[in-house]
This record gives structure tokens, sequence and C-alpha cells, in this order.
């Protein structure tokens, strides 16, 4: 299923219908207290847009070559043009019986920057031989999107195609820096902002628990004590985490949430570890975690509920403080 984001309904009115975004909100939110807040705003603009004329639905061409701006959640059959910003190790797994090997890159156009992750081996096999290179264009055909935590990347699977330097395509200035990758100092970042930023964490809250289903690592409903996942019915559910914390970087501070694998990126834990959770073993967390530097990359989103920024984090590494040091 085609999931946008609500800027992108709301971009999408003002461009066709060229009325202000004040007005857009009013008319979502009245929709939304009509239908007794049992839609989400994001419905709830589907709604207005569709009340208006306007096709969401159109734009979404398979065959046509998409900004990076445009690429909503869910969508299969992408083509993407972009150039080559960062690009990972490659990393072998072995999960649930089965093993592999998956990479990710950062690629970037006029419009912004995404993560493209490749689970191809054919594929990996040329990357892992220099198949392309930092400031390189790469055209990615028959890509597919998905949702990770918050934020959406093009997957590359066995019907994917990456073409390198491909003849007659070119990019005009990308947004981002592949030095600083959106670096930014808190008192700087807006709603929206994809930025990494180096602080310390200053405040730990006790972390919540949920389950999802081991084959899609979607959430997994508790029904009659077995779990039920919506796409594979009753499963074996593994345990997630979400874990805030409060980070500073001496220009600000701000609420931070990290879900699932992210949280490792600051508390080594086991699977023991979250099956047997205490409040004595939170303790020790603390103890280790407040007052550590650390990097933090992600997006700012605005909590609605509390009319406030927070730090949805997607990767967190410890600082190294010699570059620390060379940045003030």
């Amino acid at each position: 299923m085609l999931k946008f984001s609500y800027e992108q309904i709301v971009e999408k009115i003002i461009k066709e219908k060229g009325i202000s975004k004040e007005e857009i909100d009013g008319k979502v939110n009245e929709k939304v207290k009509q239908l007794s807040d049992l839609i989400s705003k994001e419905g709830a603009a589907h709604i207005v847009a569709n009340q208006l004329g306007v096709k969401l639905f159109d734009t979404l061409d398979p065959e046509k070559t998409m900004k990076i701006k445009e690429i909503p959640r869910g969508l299969s059959g992408i083509s993407v043009l972009g150039k080559i910003m960062e690009v990972r190790d490659v990393v072998s797994f072995n999960k649930n019986g089965r093993s592999g090997k998956v990479v990710n890159f950062t690629i970037a156009d006029e419009t912004g920057f995404i993560r493209a992750v490749v689970w191809d081996e054919p594929i990996i096999n040329e990357i892992e031989k220099g198949m392309f290179k930092a400031d390189d264009i790469i055209k990615i055909k028959n890509g597919y999107s998905r949702d990770n935590n918050g934020f959406v990347e093009v997957h590359l699977g066995s019907s994917s195609q990456l073409i390198v330097n491909p003849k007659g395509e070119s990019i005009g200035e990308v947004k981002m820096s592949r030095d600083k990758l959106g670096r930014k100092k808190l008192d700087e970042v807006k709603e929206g902002d994809m930025v990494e930023v180096y602080g310390t964490v200053v405040q730990l809250f006790e972390p919540r628990f949920f389950h999802v289903c081991s084959k899609c690592e979607k959430k997994a409903n508790e029904e009659n004590g077995e779990f039920v996942c919506k796409e594979h019915g009753k499963v074996v559910a593994k345990k997630r985490g979400v874990l805030n914390f409060f980070f500073d970087d001496g220009s600000s501070n701000i609420r931070a949430v990290c879900f699932g694998d992210t949280i490792k990126g600051l508390i080594d834990y086991s699977e023991d570890d979250l099956e047997n959770f205490s409040s004595a073993l939170f303790d020790v967390w603390r103890k280790e975690i407040l007052g550590k530097q650390v990097l933090v990359e992600g997006r700012i989103n605005k909590n609605d509920m509390f009319n406030r920024l927070e730090f949805i984090a997607r990767r967190i590494k410890e600082a190294d403080p010699s570059v620390l040091i060379e940045e003030v």
C-alpha cells in the first residue's frame, strides 16, 4: 500500500490548487474532528485532497525517473537518479536461518538525499569490486521503497538494476554535503531536517517494549496468548525496544527517540537482557550512558501533542574526542 507523508500531500494540494497551508491544515483538522479522531492526519489529508480534486497517484508512474523528494513509502517499480555521497561496508548476516549480505549507500539529488539498501548478491559483489565511487551518478531501476523507523529508504532486490554514470544523465547541485552529511547545531534545526549532531547524553528514560513479526519485523499484536502479524498471521514474535533520551550539544538540547537495533549504538545489550529486563539493569545502563558523547544521525520531527521538536535517531555511534576538538 502506498503511504504518503502529511507534508507530501499538503505540498501536492498547494501546487495544484494554490491554497495556503493554513487553509489545508484547517480542513484536515476539521475532518479529523468530524470522524471523532478515528483517522490519522495523513488519512484526513487524503480525503481533503480527493474532495478538492487532487489525484495523488497521478505522479507515481513507475516508468518515470523520480526525484528523491517525491518518493513515498511502499512504492515498487521505482526509478531514481542520484549522486553517490557515502558508501557503508558490506555486512554479512545470518538471521532466522537465512544468510547473505547487505550493503547500503546514500545518494542525493537537487531535492534531497536517501539511503539505498542492496540485498541482491550479484550487485553487492560488483560493489565490493569497486562498481562505483563517491560523486559517480547512478540510476536505480525497479527498486522499492520501505519505511525504516520513520525514514523512507529505496531497496534493491533480485529484479533491480544499478546503472553507473548513465549516458545523457546529469544532476545539478545536490542538497547534501558528503563531508558534513547535514551537520547542524541543535539550536539551528527545524522540522523535517535530516541531520547528524555531536553531543552528550544528559538524561535517559526507561525503555518501553513491543513485539514484532520474526519474518517481516513489523509490529505483531497479541491475541489469545499468541502473536499475530497482519501479513503473516500467527508468528513467533521478537521483542523490540523504544528508548528515549535527552541529548545536548552545547547550543541546545532535544529529546531523542531510537528503536530496535539503533539502541545498540548507545547500549550493548543482548536478547536475554530484553527478555529479562529489570529496573536494576536499567540503573546499570543509566550509569554507563549518562555523560557519554555520541554522534546521532536522524530526522527532526514535530511532536504535535507536546508542541516540541524531537530527534528520531536511525544511527548512533560513540563520538571520537579528537573529531570533537577539531569541530570546535
